[in-house]
């Protein structure tokens, strides 16, 4: 079974879906968190291989609740009073222009990972649906390159758009390749969570492999 989302916060009523197969149908009373401090306030077969499940944590601290369905075990959650902050990963992507069919393009795909906190200890969550964007990292004097890097998707996404090869349009016509920064944002209720990581945007990888 997958549980999504992995992890639940204090105080908030979160939508489970539980996927696996043959699931049997279910009540609130058929869930268990293992005597967690996790109300069950309703819960539903969806779909053959989906349930869902409407919960709510009152957890003071970082905790782990076993879960259980008609006692079948499932993934444990992480219980957290609050999401303390936000990281992006890779912290830095490297991306590669392309050069024809046997050569395209390569992308990175960035995501931004929830954290808690308590004390010196600091736990993942999971991944949030966070809003991505690129922005100009200075490293040299008229730093141009997010004129031609493109875009990132807003989901985290980002794939040259462009080819290998010298730009006339650019200064000493230089590639198409630049180091940038990667910005995620993240609302959350009242709160806004951001994050910064890096994007190098490099040539093509050539040397053929051994396979």
């Amino acid at each position: 079974a997958r549980v999504l989302p992995g992890y639940l916060l204090a105080g908030e009523k979160t939508t489970l879906t539980v996927e696996g197969l043959n699931l049997p149908e279910v009540r609130a009373g058929d869930i268990s968190f293992g005597g967690a401090p996790v109300k069950v306030l309703s819960a539903r077969r969806v779909a053959p291989d989906a349930l869902q499940l409407v919960v709510q944590s009152s957890a003071a601290k970082i905790a782990s609740a076993k879960l259980t369905v008609k006692g079948l075990a499932a993934p444990a959650l992480t219980l957290a009073p609050r999401i303390d902050h936000i990281a992006i990963t890779p912290e830095s992507g490297r991306a590669r222009v392309g050069v024809n069919d046997d050569h395209p393009a390569e992308g990175v795909q960035f995501e931004a990972i929830a954290y808690a906190r308590e004390g010196k200890r600091k736990v993942a969550l999971g991944a949030v649906p966070a809003s991505f964007q690129l922005a100009e990292e200075k490293t040299r004097p008229d730093d141009d390159d997010m004129r031609w890097l493109g875009r990132i998707q807003e989901s985290g996404s980002y794939v040259p758009m462009v080819d290998f090869g010298p730009n006339p349009a650019r200064g000493f016509r230089g590639d198409n390749s630049g180091y940038v920064k990667v910005l995620a944002q993240y609302r959350h209720g009242k709160e806004t969570y951001k994050a910064q990581a890096h994007l190098a945007v490099t040539l093509p990888d050539l040397i053929r492999r051994l396979r």
